[in-house]
């Protein structure tokens, strides 16, 4: 439903009142909309006008009702009134959005599932999603580094080496320090971990196994392909840190692209073709590598797999058994049927990847193979992080 379709339905009730329920609605969209506006950055301050312009609020009668939401907000600490009739989101108000469209049942102020009220495209749903895992890569990565002796970190540092820019570190930093996971040191850009900060890393208080997104495969990336995402991520990171260059092409925009071309896929779903989906997925993020980028690096070498291993054997960085899950799974799209004929073998590899034949829960035998593959890569880029040390 679109969100100025809403709006329109709740001006028209303005003059009778509107129900509690429906004053609810119209204060989530205010607040998703000053969200939306500052990028959940709370300094920026957003223009009441602005505002108005946004929601079409063009009588005074809906603006004065868009006053009382906002106010509203403020009372409940989700906004905040700033100099020149302008305002700005808060923390609270930020976690309200986001949990509203990744976790709804940790809202505190709005009931679960209102978010359905607007739609997003998945752009504007990765980004809220982003968001979040970066504010946790920063912490983690600045956690890994007091580990090593740096107890003062320097958040420019740290941006560069989870792989972020100028825009989303601001949104990070002072996300974080305002949470007090992080303290002030001095004005170029240092900081310490606070003991809130340590504590979220070693309790793994954002671990993505709590973050429940609202499921619908026609439109959004499965749980399971954002940690897996997230880890081809930072395993990329690291690779353009050791070798100079990027090794997966499996950018979240790819992944998503990947998904979207698999008709119907579901991998709560316990059919047997969701399976073979995501062996077809998986196998082709180990295909689809920079090869322009580094055959440069590994000249003469055309198999993704060799040439990943060349990179680690150039750095003198010794591999025993991280690639094999990766070797396993293409292998198995090369002999399980339909897409090829050869189930014996195919049972045989299943086996290797700790999968009994036959199958009787496809959305186990799914899950198995994603986190198999995410152990290969988190194993890779724990290796190329020892590198450095």
């Amino acid at each position: 439903m679109d969100q100025h379709k809403n709006l329109a339905d709740l001006y028209e009730k303005i003059p009778l009142g509107l129900s509690v329920n429906e004053k609810e609605i119209l204060r989530f969209i205010i607040l998703f909309e000053i969200y939306r506006i500052s990028k959940g950055y709370s300094n920026v301050y957003v223009s009441i006008d602005n505002l108005y312009n946004n929601l079409e609020a063009t009588t005074d009668v809906i603006q004065n009702r868009v006053d009382d939401g906002i106010q509203y907000l403020i009372d409940e600490f989700l906004l905040e009134r700033k100099a020149f009739c302008t305002i700005s989101i808060t923390n609270n108000g930020i976690k309200e959005i986001e949990n509203a469209f990744i976790n709804p049942s940790f809202s505190t102020y709005f009931r679960q599932y209102i978010s359905t009220i607007i739609d997003i495209d998945k752009i504007e749903y990765q980004n809220i999603f982003d968001i979040i895992r970066y504010r946790y890569l920063f912490l983690k990565k600045s956690y890994e580094l007091k580990e090593s002796g740096q107890v003062i970190c320097n958040c420019y540092e740290v941006s560069k080496l989870i792989g972020i820019d100028k825009e989303t570190m601001d949104r990070v930093y002072f996300f974080l320090m305002d949470e007090e996971m992080i303290e002030y040191h001095a004005t170029n850009g240092t900081f310490r971990l606070s003991h809130k900060g340590i504590k979220t890393v070693e309790d793994d208080i954002f671990d993505y196994s709590l973050i429940q997104p609202k499921l619908n495969s026609d439109e959004y990336f499965n749980l399971s392909f954002k940690k897996f995402a997230n880890s081809l991520h930072e395993f990329n990171v690291m690779a353009e840190t050791v070798f100079g260059v990027k090794i997966f092409k499996a950018s979240s925009k790819y992944l998503s692209d990947l998904i979207d071309n698999c008709i119907n896929l579901d991998i709560n779903n316990k059919d047997e073709k969701s399976f073979i989906q995501i062996i077809l997925i998986l196998s082709s993020v180990v295909d689809e590598i920079y090869y322009d980028r580094v055959k440069k690096l590994i000249p003469g070498e055309t198999k993704s797999l060799k040439i990943i291993g060349g990179l680690f054997d150039a750095k003198k960085i010794k591999i025993t058994n991280e690639i094999d899950n990766l070797r396993l799974i293409r292998e198995l799209r090369n002999n399980y049927p339909p897409i090829h004929n050869n189930m014996p073998k195919a049972a045989e590899l299943l086996s290797k990847l700790s999968i009994l034949y036959p199958i009787i829960d496809y959305n186990d035998a799914g899950k198995v193979l994603v986190n198999n593959f995410q152990t290969s890569i988190n194993n890779l880029t724990n290796l190329l992080n020892k590198s450095l040390s």
